[in-house]
């Protein structure tokens, strides 16, 4: 009787931790929001396309025009490419941003500390096939000026992207929600990025 009294304690232990922990990281939701501005630039005979796709695990890619990590737990990553054709009959040089973060409650019923910001917690990788510049495990507020307000500034993917007429290049990012630093203390937050940038000059 005893024993089969503590199996149930056990039992019941277990499952209450199982809740807890799916419990603790159900509020988590990340910047869904984050708006794609599929960008055709046509300067004279520059002509740019922009298609990007995205990805849960990195291997199987979709279409899409929005960047979505909501409700996402801390260490879950998403992926995205973003793939931009020179179909023009000269050389472009590219610069591609996210631009205008802004933070806010994820849902404005519910508690949130507005004093802190996905920005501190979120991990950005970047890498392109068509030259060196690279971010690994960059924290987004690391990569942002402090002194000029986060909603009107861009963030650089890649700032010098040489493109020639029927070239193909592609940048690569991830977002990773840091999960040794998203605590309770993020729970309904949301991070709101208004659009991806992509400017071109001729090369």
């Amino acid at each position: 009787m005893v024993r089969k009294r503590l199996a149930l304690s056990l039992l019941a232990f277990f499952g209450s931790l199982f809740l807890f922990v799916f419990a603790t990281f159900a509020w988590f939701t990340v910047a869904q929001w984050i708006h794609f501005d599929p960008t055709q630039v046509d300067v004279g005979n520059m002509d740019i396309e922009v298609i990007m796709v995205s990805s849960s695990d990195g291997v199987t890619y979709e279409q899409t025009n929005v960047i979505e990590l909501d409700n996402s737990a801390p260490g879950e990553i998403k992926y995205y490419r973003l793939i931009v054709e020179n179909t023009g009959s000269i050389t472009a040089r590219l610069s591609v941003s996210l631009f205008g973060f802004t933070d806010g409650p994820a849902n404005s019923e519910l508690f949130y500390d507005e004093s802190k910001t996905l920005l501190d917690v979120t991990l950005l990788n970047v890498e392109n096939d068509v030259n060196s510049e690279i971010y690994t495990n960059e924290y987004l507020v690391d990569l942002l000026d402090p002194m000029v307000d986060y909603s009107i500034q861009p963030l650089y993917l890649a700032t010098n992207i040489l493109l020639a007429p029927s070239e193909i290049g592609t940048i690569s990012f991830t977002f990773l929600v840091s999960g040794s630093d998203a605590g309770n203390d993020y729970q309904n937050l949301k991070l709101t990025i208004a659009k991806i940038t992509v400017n071109a000059s001729s090369g």
